[in-house]
Protein backbone atom coordinates (compact mmCIF):
# COMPACT_ATOMS: atom_id res chain seq x y z
CA UNK A 1 0.00 0.00 0.00
CA UNK A 2 1.48 3.73 -1.10
CA UNK A 3 1.55 5.67 2.47
CA UNK A 4 1.29 9.57 1.02
CA UNK A 5 0.07 11.12 4.42
CA UNK A 6 3.27 12.33 5.59
CA UNK A 7 3.89 13.66 2.28
CA UNK A 8 0.79 15.64 1.79
CA UNK A 9 1.51 17.38 5.73
CA UNK A 10 4.61 18.04 4.37
CA UNK A 11 3.50 19.51 1.46
CA UNK A 12 0.85 21.63 3.53
CA UNK A 13 4.07 22.96 6.06
CA UNK A 14 5.58 23.99 3.05
CA UNK A 15 2.83 26.09 1.52
CA UNK A 16 1.89 27.51 4.93
CA UNK A 17 5.67 28.78 5.36
CA UNK A 18 5.49 30.39 2.16
CA UNK A 19 1.52 31.90 1.79
CA UNK A 20 2.44 35.68 1.43
CA UNK A 21 0.70 38.11 4.99
CA UNK A 22 -1.88 39.29 1.91
CA UNK A 23 -3.14 35.68 1.21
CA UNK A 24 -1.72 35.39 -2.15
CA UNK A 25 0.48 32.46 -3.39
CA UNK A 26 3.45 33.76 -5.44
CA UNK A 27 3.26 33.82 -9.49
CA UNK A 28 6.30 34.11 -10.95
CA UNK A 29 7.16 34.83 -14.30
CA UNK A 30 10.36 33.53 -16.19
CA UNK A 31 11.86 34.04 -19.78
CA UNK A 32 12.67 30.25 -20.33
CA UNK A 33 10.68 27.06 -19.97
CA UNK A 34 13.13 25.65 -17.54
CA UNK A 35 11.85 28.78 -15.18
CA UNK A 36 15.72 30.39 -14.77
CA UNK A 37 15.83 33.62 -13.56
CA UNK A 38 12.00 34.01 -12.59
CA UNK A 39 11.07 37.27 -10.99
CA UNK A 40 7.86 37.87 -9.09
CA UNK A 41 4.80 39.00 -10.61
CA UNK A 42 1.42 40.03 -8.53
CA UNK A 43 -1.59 37.33 -10.13
CA UNK A 44 -4.55 36.06 -8.95
CA UNK A 45 -4.45 33.69 -11.68
CA UNK A 46 -2.03 30.95 -10.09
CA UNK A 47 -3.83 31.32 -6.59
CA UNK A 48 -7.05 30.12 -7.63
CA UNK A 49 -5.23 26.61 -8.15
CA UNK A 50 -3.83 26.49 -5.02
CA UNK A 51 -7.10 27.34 -3.12
CA UNK A 52 -8.95 24.37 -5.54
CA UNK A 53 -6.22 22.14 -4.63
CA UNK A 54 -5.86 22.87 -1.00
CA UNK A 55 -9.96 22.43 -0.93
CA UNK A 56 -9.23 18.46 -0.77
CA UNK A 57 -7.31 18.24 2.32
CA UNK A 58 -9.39 20.97 4.32
CA UNK A 59 -9.45 18.74 7.64
CA UNK A 60 -5.37 19.15 8.53
CA UNK A 61 -4.26 21.34 10.44
CA UNK A 62 -4.42 25.19 9.12
CA UNK A 63 -5.23 24.51 5.66
CA UNK A 64 -8.70 26.47 6.47
CA UNK A 65 -7.02 29.20 7.51
CA UNK A 66 -5.06 29.06 4.45
CA UNK A 67 -7.65 28.73 2.40
CA UNK A 68 -9.66 31.82 4.39
CA UNK A 69 -6.33 34.29 3.94
CA UNK A 70 -6.00 33.27 -0.30
CA UNK A 71 -10.00 34.03 -0.37
CA UNK A 72 -9.82 37.50 0.96
CA UNK A 73 -7.09 37.86 -1.10
CA UNK A 74 -8.87 37.09 -4.32
CA UNK A 75 -11.78 39.43 -2.98
CA UNK A 76 -9.46 42.52 -2.21
CA UNK A 77 -8.85 41.88 -5.92
CA UNK A 78 -12.52 42.71 -6.94
CA UNK A 79 -13.59 45.32 -9.69
CA UNK A 80 -17.03 46.56 -10.55
CA UNK A 81 -19.36 44.41 -11.99
CA UNK A 82 -17.43 41.36 -10.00
CA UNK A 83 -14.66 40.96 -12.30
CA UNK A 84 -10.89 40.17 -12.18
CA UNK A 85 -8.07 40.85 -14.13
CA UNK A 86 -4.72 38.98 -14.14
CA UNK A 87 -2.29 41.10 -12.47
CA UNK A 88 -5.10 42.21 -9.98
CA UNK A 89 -7.24 45.80 -9.95
CA UNK A 90 -4.06 47.80 -9.08
CA UNK A 91 -2.29 47.20 -12.66
CA UNK A 92 -4.52 48.07 -15.39
CA UNK A 93 -3.05 46.11 -18.12
CA UNK A 94 -4.20 43.63 -19.09
CA UNK A 95 -8.49 44.32 -18.76
CA UNK A 96 -10.27 41.89 -17.26
CA UNK A 97 -10.97 38.63 -18.63
CA UNK A 98 -13.12 36.00 -18.13
CA UNK A 99 -10.24 33.20 -17.56
CA UNK A 100 -9.41 35.13 -13.98
CA UNK A 101 -12.89 36.18 -13.26
CA UNK A 102 -14.19 32.46 -13.52
CA UNK A 103 -11.80 30.37 -11.35
CA UNK A 104 -11.68 33.49 -8.74
CA UNK A 105 -15.92 32.97 -8.90
CA UNK A 106 -14.93 29.14 -9.05
CA UNK A 107 -12.82 29.49 -6.03
CA UNK A 108 -15.49 31.27 -4.24
CA UNK A 109 -18.28 29.25 -5.10
CA UNK A 110 -16.01 26.08 -3.66
CA UNK A 111 -15.54 28.12 -0.30
CA UNK A 112 -19.31 28.80 0.06
CA UNK A 113 -19.36 32.26 -1.45
CA UNK A 114 -21.74 33.15 -4.70
CA UNK A 115 -20.91 36.98 -5.51
CA UNK A 116 -24.10 36.92 -8.06
CA UNK A 117 -25.11 35.78 -11.30
CA UNK A 118 -23.99 38.94 -13.59
CA UNK A 119 -21.20 36.89 -14.94
CA UNK A 120 -23.65 34.93 -17.18
CA UNK A 121 -25.42 37.92 -18.64
CA UNK A 122 -22.55 39.51 -19.32
CA UNK A 123 -20.37 36.15 -20.99
CA UNK A 124 -23.37 36.21 -23.64
CA UNK A 125 -22.21 39.39 -24.59
CA UNK A 126 -18.91 38.28 -25.62
CA UNK A 127 -20.25 34.87 -27.09
CA UNK A 128 -18.64 34.21 -30.58
CA UNK A 129 -20.68 32.00 -33.52
CA UNK A 130 -18.78 28.92 -32.95
CA UNK A 131 -20.25 28.92 -29.15
CA UNK A 132 -17.13 29.97 -27.57
CA UNK A 133 -16.45 32.49 -25.65
CA UNK A 134 -13.89 35.52 -25.98
CA UNK A 135 -11.21 36.05 -23.57
CA UNK A 136 -11.63 39.81 -22.73
CA UNK A 137 -13.64 41.72 -21.08
CA UNK A 138 -12.83 44.35 -23.39
CA UNK A 139 -14.27 44.56 -27.17
CA UNK A 140 -11.35 46.55 -27.97
CA UNK A 141 -8.87 43.61 -26.38
CA UNK A 142 -10.99 41.23 -28.27
CA UNK A 143 -10.57 42.69 -32.17
CA UNK A 144 -6.67 43.11 -31.33
CA UNK A 145 -6.56 39.40 -30.60
CA UNK A 146 -8.43 38.96 -33.79
CA UNK A 147 -11.91 37.41 -32.02
CA UNK A 148 -9.38 34.36 -31.29
CA UNK A 149 -11.15 32.04 -28.47
CA UNK A 150 -9.35 29.64 -26.34
CA UNK A 151 -9.70 26.77 -24.52
CA UNK A 152 -7.88 27.23 -21.85
CA UNK A 153 -10.52 30.27 -21.42
CA UNK A 154 -13.54 28.30 -22.06
CA UNK A 155 -12.51 25.13 -19.96
CA UNK A 156 -12.78 27.13 -17.31
CA UNK A 157 -15.53 29.53 -17.92
CA UNK A 158 -17.51 25.56 -18.32
CA UNK A 159 -15.48 24.45 -14.69
CA UNK A 160 -17.28 27.57 -13.49
CA UNK A 161 -20.43 27.23 -15.17
CA UNK A 162 -20.79 23.53 -14.08
CA UNK A 163 -20.63 24.14 -10.35
CA UNK A 164 -23.50 26.56 -10.83
CA UNK A 165 -25.01 24.19 -12.76
CA UNK A 166 -25.51 25.68 -15.97
CA UNK A 167 -22.89 24.16 -17.96
CA UNK A 168 -23.35 25.22 -21.43
CA UNK A 169 -23.95 22.26 -24.35
CA UNK A 170 -21.74 24.08 -27.02
CA UNK A 171 -18.77 23.63 -24.87
CA UNK A 172 -19.60 20.21 -23.76
CA UNK A 173 -19.79 19.30 -27.34
CA UNK A 174 -16.88 21.45 -28.43
CA UNK A 175 -14.78 19.86 -26.01
CA UNK A 176 -15.71 16.21 -26.46
CA UNK A 177 -14.83 17.00 -29.93
CA UNK A 178 -11.76 17.59 -29.56
CA UNK A 179 -10.95 14.61 -27.09
CA UNK A 180 -11.97 12.31 -29.79
CA UNK A 181 -9.39 14.04 -32.17
CA UNK A 182 -6.57 14.50 -29.83
CA UNK A 183 -6.58 17.93 -30.91
CA UNK A 184 -5.26 19.01 -27.63
CA UNK A 185 -2.33 21.11 -29.20
CA UNK A 186 -4.96 23.51 -31.30
CA UNK A 187 -6.99 24.20 -27.86
CA UNK A 188 -4.60 27.01 -26.21
CA UNK A 189 -1.78 30.15 -27.27
CA UNK A 190 -1.25 29.62 -23.44
CA UNK A 191 -0.99 25.62 -22.57
CA UNK A 192 2.43 24.72 -22.32
CA UNK A 193 1.50 20.80 -23.56
CA UNK A 194 -1.68 18.53 -23.79
CA UNK A 195 -1.46 18.21 -19.69
CA UNK A 196 -2.77 21.60 -17.99
CA UNK A 197 -5.79 21.59 -20.90
CA UNK A 198 -6.64 17.56 -19.93
CA UNK A 199 -6.48 18.62 -16.59
CA UNK A 200 -9.00 21.56 -16.67
CA UNK A 201 -11.33 19.42 -19.10
CA UNK A 202 -11.28 16.61 -16.35
CA UNK A 203 -12.06 19.05 -13.62
CA UNK A 204 -14.67 20.40 -15.21
CA UNK A 205 -16.06 17.00 -15.32
CA UNK A 206 -14.92 15.33 -11.72
CA UNK A 207 -14.97 18.79 -9.55
CA UNK A 208 -17.75 21.07 -11.23
CA UNK A 209 -20.24 17.35 -12.33
CA UNK A 210 -20.12 18.11 -15.83
CA UNK A 211 -21.36 14.92 -16.85
CA UNK A 212 -22.02 15.70 -20.70
CA UNK A 213 -18.29 15.06 -20.74
CA UNK A 214 -18.16 11.75 -19.56
CA UNK A 215 -17.59 10.43 -23.04
CA UNK A 216 -14.36 12.11 -23.21
CA UNK A 217 -12.68 10.17 -20.30
CA UNK A 218 -12.22 6.79 -21.76
CA UNK A 219 -10.25 8.65 -24.68
CA UNK A 220 -8.42 10.71 -21.93
CA UNK A 221 -7.07 7.91 -20.00
CA UNK A 222 -5.55 6.18 -23.00
CA UNK A 223 -3.99 9.29 -24.48
CA UNK A 224 -2.34 9.98 -20.93
CA UNK A 225 -1.24 6.22 -20.13
CA UNK A 226 0.52 6.02 -23.71
CA UNK A 227 2.56 8.68 -22.85
CA UNK A 228 3.31 7.71 -19.24
CA UNK A 229 7.34 7.17 -19.01
CA UNK A 230 8.61 3.98 -17.60
CA UNK A 231 9.32 5.85 -14.03
CA UNK A 232 5.47 6.93 -14.02
CA UNK A 233 6.20 10.36 -14.92
CA UNK A 234 5.17 12.59 -17.73
CA UNK A 235 8.37 14.33 -17.73
CA UNK A 236 8.71 17.10 -15.05
CA UNK A 237 6.68 17.56 -11.88
CA UNK A 238 3.83 19.70 -12.80
CA UNK A 239 2.96 18.40 -15.69
CA UNK A 240 2.98 14.90 -13.96
CA UNK A 241 1.12 16.33 -11.18
CA UNK A 242 -1.28 17.47 -14.00
CA UNK A 243 -1.91 13.87 -15.44
CA UNK A 244 -2.02 12.15 -12.64
CA UNK A 245 -5.13 14.38 -11.43
CA UNK A 246 -6.49 14.11 -14.81
CA UNK A 247 -6.40 10.06 -14.72
CA UNK A 248 -7.88 10.08 -10.99
CA UNK A 249 -10.63 13.34 -12.01
CA UNK A 250 -11.37 10.47 -15.32
CA UNK A 251 -12.42 7.18 -13.23
CA UNK A 252 -8.78 5.22 -13.95
CA UNK A 253 -8.24 2.81 -11.53
CA UNK A 254 -5.20 0.42 -13.84
CA UNK A 255 -1.51 -0.28 -11.65
CA UNK A 256 -0.53 2.61 -13.94
CA UNK A 257 -1.56 4.96 -11.13
CA UNK A 258 0.80 3.45 -8.61
CA UNK A 259 3.87 4.32 -10.99
CA UNK A 260 2.40 7.63 -11.23
CA UNK A 261 2.12 8.48 -7.23
CA UNK A 262 5.25 6.66 -6.32
CA UNK A 263 6.88 9.32 -9.42
CA UNK A 264 5.16 12.02 -7.10
CA UNK A 265 6.43 10.86 -3.35
CA UNK A 266 9.84 10.52 -4.86
CA UNK A 267 10.70 13.92 -6.22
CA UNK A 268 9.23 15.70 -2.73
CA UNK A 269 11.97 18.28 -2.24
CA UNK A 270 13.76 18.26 1.98
CA UNK A 271 11.41 21.29 2.04
CA UNK A 272 8.66 19.55 1.86
CA UNK A 273 7.56 21.24 -2.16
CA UNK A 274 8.11 20.06 -5.24
CA UNK A 275 9.95 22.02 -8.21
CA UNK A 276 8.85 24.73 -9.82
CA UNK A 277 7.29 24.31 -13.35
CA UNK A 278 5.74 26.15 -15.72
CA UNK A 279 2.41 25.96 -16.46
CA UNK A 280 1.29 28.25 -19.22
CA UNK A 281 2.90 31.11 -21.16
CA UNK A 282 2.19 34.67 -22.92
CA UNK A 283 3.35 36.65 -25.63
CA UNK A 284 6.08 38.34 -23.02
CA UNK A 285 7.65 35.97 -23.98
CA UNK A 286 7.08 34.62 -20.63
CA UNK A 287 6.84 31.57 -18.81
CA UNK A 288 4.63 31.41 -15.31
CA UNK A 289 4.69 28.60 -12.44
CA UNK A 290 5.67 28.50 -9.00
CA UNK A 291 6.63 26.03 -6.26
CA UNK A 292 3.58 26.83 -4.42
CA UNK A 293 1.74 25.47 -7.57
CA UNK A 294 3.26 22.07 -8.11
CA UNK A 295 2.97 21.92 -4.64
CA UNK A 296 -0.58 21.91 -4.40
CA UNK A 297 -1.10 19.69 -7.49
CA UNK A 298 1.10 17.17 -5.86
CA UNK A 299 -0.96 17.39 -2.70
CA UNK A 300 -4.39 16.96 -4.81
CA UNK A 301 -3.21 13.85 -6.72
CA UNK A 302 -1.59 12.15 -3.73
CA UNK A 303 -5.12 13.03 -1.74
CA UNK A 304 -7.37 11.92 -4.56
CA UNK A 305 -5.45 8.55 -4.96
CA UNK A 306 -6.01 7.97 -1.20
CA UNK A 307 -9.38 8.41 -1.27
CA UNK A 308 -9.84 5.93 -4.10
CA UNK A 309 -6.27 3.36 -3.55
CA UNK A 310 -8.38 0.45 -2.43
CA UNK A 311 -10.32 0.43 -6.05
CA UNK A 312 -7.21 -0.01 -7.72
CA UNK A 313 -7.04 -2.88 -9.60
CA UNK A 314 -3.86 -5.17 -10.39
CA UNK A 315 -3.68 -4.57 -14.22
CA UNK A 316 -2.19 -1.87 -16.57
CA UNK A 317 -5.41 0.28 -18.60
CA UNK A 318 -6.33 -1.67 -21.67
CA UNK A 319 -7.58 -1.25 -25.33
CA UNK A 320 -10.46 0.74 -25.74
CA UNK A 321 -11.83 -2.92 -27.44
CA UNK A 322 -11.52 -4.48 -24.30
CA UNK A 323 -14.05 -2.13 -22.24
CA UNK A 324 -16.59 -1.84 -25.46
CA UNK A 325 -15.22 1.70 -26.47
CA UNK A 326 -14.80 2.54 -29.90
CA UNK A 327 -14.12 5.75 -32.20
CA UNK A 328 -17.16 6.28 -35.03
Amino acid sequence: MIRSYNAIEKGISFMKGNQLESGEFVTLASPTIQMNKPRVVPSVYIPTYVIHSLGFVKTIPFVDEMIRKGISFLLDQREEDNIWRFHGKTIKDPPPDFDDTCCVLAALKDNGMTISDSIFDLLSRFKSHSGLYHTWIDEKMNRMASRKTDGVVNANILFYSGLCGNAQQDLIMYFNEKVLNEEYQDLSMYAMSDYPVIYLITRAYCDANVTGLKTSMHWIIRHLIERQEKDGSWGNEIESALATISLLNAGCRSKDLQRAIRNILGRQQENGGWPIGAFFQDFGPAYYGSQELTTAFCIEALKKYSMISSQVEDRSFGSAEQVGVTKK
